[in-house]
């Protein structure tokens, strides 16, 4: 009986832990006759403690009942071990609050543990919010993983991860907030003041760039610059571990060096959105030639995040290429005069002609700050007219581009209901827009479903939203491709259709397909829901063993339905990360891409994809790349189908070897398969070029 009372005792464990009430019995034992075995399948009617028994016989001896008890109905819980936090040598606090019981069965329980990095001392580790200290500087950045683990009572979570990042070195390196508390709902801005081009000192604004941002400066600074970047990342992290609002440095004179060596560190040592330099602001560049640095910040950039240069020069800085150029002409203006006009300008935007305001407002704490210049061109250099104070076309034959304005957004006020009868949601009529999207999304940082690209406001009526609340906004192209939108209003609606982003493997949801991606681990798999992806959702692998996948990639409907629209400015999937087979893409569409797929030195698969619209091929190899493309339609693409580009060195020729199985290419313009022959099977390809 010891086995029994054993038993029992379990299922009253059980339903003490789960809060249950009832234990159910089987009520007649099965038998087990000599030599034949018997399987009885249950069918639980709802969750609750059963208590099953059992008896076996040989015909002379019946063995006493055996009790085994179990729940029904109960799923693990979910741990999310929150996001990383940046350190210098403070403490910082981990956050696991947002863990979950998916059946809400019973008060979550904690455990903590340190599984790689430098040993630090973890305080309460039963609990949901532990404190991580003794930390330590080192010449370069130090990774700390922790491991979560959370349970109900009875079903214990797969773990989740997070890391303590400590930062480089930053020594007597630290910023004031000259305009405290620190506000996490705005945006950032660091200043550095003039110098001697080695060492200077800080630089502030008032007015309403004290109102509308956190100011940052310093009292002194010197060289190495870009250890302000570690210190600024770590002094963030403290005050705002998921920050989702703008970062922009400015500096003046020789401050213009430590403000894009910020930039570069942060976007290059740490690449994480959450802290990503937005926007860098040149007051007469002094002490260096900054082309080289211009290219170097240009290529940190994070998709979907405004991302520029703005440079108001006048005796020392000059033009620059692909950046928003402001000449303050010599005489009247002096060296200091164009930090000068930026700090005041917070008082001249009503004056402002539209097409050209810039300083405050194009900050990333003015009304402009969703402005992005167009890349890889030069449209852009304006005057200042000192009889004026405001700014003119420098030459408008020479310089045609103009700075638009975001549009004023006409439909329902900032946080209310739709009716059942539907909304509309347009904007004003901009005579600078050639295009206009409306976007939505989940929260006013990631507005990635385009729901219409037009060439007037919107006019169709919306009944069904896809979040609750869902926010708004219309994007605006101009003829010069830049583009800029108003602040994301608030709508809420009984009507929802939620377009579901979810990582398989940890049953953790998702706002954007990237965020998932960058917070997966190998092996994982995300599931997307159907719906039209755009800006901002380009997406790129990293170099991950994972699978990205439609709800059903044998479905074409489903595969139709999830489309990733790459908005014609760079590929709509991209693999440079020495990705393999166990890289997989499925059952997605993509469209108006550069190109479709670009594989830079990578391997993945590709499969049940169709891939089609794209201003250049279909699918983009090189660098020895040997994708697996199977059951895809790659059709009506300006460039190839499948393009194998061939890349020369001093010593040889690096070809790419792919496997094309079970596809149709068809009704491109470029052409099939072009270049190197791939290994094709059951394949029908169709050469629509010339």
């Amino acid at each position: 009986m010891k086995q029994v009372c054993a038993s029992m005792y379990m299922v009253l464990s059980v339903m003490c832990a789960t809060g249950l009430t009832e234990i159910r019995h089987i009520p007649d034992p099965y038998s087990i006759q000599s030599g034949i075995e018997a399987n009885t399948d249950i069918l639980p009617v709802e969750q609750v403690a059963y208590a099953f028994a059992s008896t076996v016989s040989d015909g002379l001896v019946l063995r006493v009942p055996e009790v085994v008890g179990m729940v029904i109905g109960n799923e693990a819980p979910v741990a999310n071990a929150g996001s990383s936090r940046y350190a210098g040598e403070d403490a910082v606090v981990l956050d696991g609050r947002a863990s979950f019981d998916p059946d809400s069965d019973g008060a979550l329980s904690y455990s903590w543990r340190q599984v790689s990095g430098r040993e630090l001392v973890l305080s309460d580790p039963s609990s949901a919010t532990p404190t991580v200290s003794g930390m330590s500087f080192a010449g370069r950045p130090q990774h700390c993983t922790f491991e979560l683990t959370v349970s109900d009572g009875l079903l214990q979570s797969p773990p989740d991860t997070t890391e303590v990042i400590i930062v480089q070195a930053f020594g007597d390196r630290y910023f004031s907030l000259i305009n405290g508390p620190f506000d996490p709902n705005k945006p950032t801005i660091v200043g550095f003041g003039g110098g001697n081009c080695n060492t200077g000192s800080g630089l502030r604004f008032g007015g309403l760039w004290l109102e509308h941002a956190n100011f940052l400066t310093v009292s002194t600074y010197q060289p190495p610059y870009s250890l302000y970047g570690d210190a600024l990342i770590a002094y963030l992290s403290s005050m705002a571990p998921d920050y989702e609002e703008m970062i922009g440095t400015m500096g003046f004179s020789t401050g213009n060096m430590p403000a894009i060596d910020v930039a570069i560190r942060i976007n290059t040592t740490y690449p994480d959105r959450r802290f990503a330099v937005n926007r860098v602001t040149f007051l007469d560049t002094a002490c260096r030639s900054y082309i080289d640095n211009i290219k170097e910040f240009y290529d940190t950039r994070l998709e979907g995040e405004a991302f520029w240069i703005d440079n108001y020069y006048s005796t020392m800085g000059s033009a620059f290429k692909n950046v928003l150029n402001i000449r303050f002409p010599v005489p009247p203006a002096q060296h200091g005069t164009p930090a000068n006009w930026v700090g005041q300008s917070d008082q001249l935007m009503s004056f402002m002609a539209p097409g050209l305001n810039a300083g405050f407002f194009i900050s990333v704490a003015g009304p402009g700050r969703h402005l992005q210049i167009a890349d890889d061109v030069s449209p852009y250099s304006f005057d200042w007219n000192p009889n004026t104070d405001h700014l003119v076309h420098r030459n408008e034959t020479l310089y045609p581009g103009r700075i638009p304005q975001p549009v004023t957004l006409q439909g329902p006020n900032d946080g209310d209901r739709v009716t059942d009868d539907g909304v509309i949601l347009t904007c004003d009529l901009d005579p600078d827009a050639v295009q206009y999207d409306l976007l939505l999304g989940p929260d006013p940082w990631h507005l990635v479903h385009l729901v219409c690209q037009t060439n007037t406001p919107p006019e169709d009526m919306i009944q069904i939203l896809p979040y609750e609340p869902t926010y708004w906004t219309i994007r605006t192209t101009d003829a010069f491709g830049s583009t800029t939108y108003p602040e994301p209003r608030c709508l809420f609606s009984d009507q929802i259709s939620h377009p579901e982003i979810k990582n398989e493997s940890t049953q953790k949801h998702y706002r954007s397909i990237q965020e998932a991606i960058d917070q997966a681990r190998q092996g994982d798999v995300i599931v997307v829901g159907p719906g039209l992806y755009a800006y901002g959702e380009k997406i790129n692998f990293r170099g991950k063993a994972i699978t990205v996948r439609s709800q059903d990639p044998n479905d074409p409907d489903m595969v139709a339905a999830t489309m990733i629209n790459a908005g014609l400015t760079g590929p709509a999937v991209t693999f440079n990360g020495s990705e393999d087979a166990t890289s997989v893409l499925s059952g997605l569409t993509l469209i108006h891409g550069t190109c479709g797929i670009l594989c830079d030195g990578a391997s993945p698969t590709i499969s049940r994809c169709v891939i089609q619209d794209h201003l250049g091929a279909g699918i983009h190899m090189r660098y020895e790349s040997r994708a697996n493309i199977e059951h895809c339609l790659i059709q009506g693409n300006m460039g190839p189908g499948i393009e194998l580009e061939v890349i020369t060195n001093a010593r040889r020729f690096l070809y790419n070897y792919p496997t094309v199985a079970d596809c149709t290419i068809t009704n491109n313009q470029g052409g099939g398969i072009v270049g190197e022959t791939p290994t094709v099977v059951d394949s029908t390809v169709q050469d629509s070029g010339e």
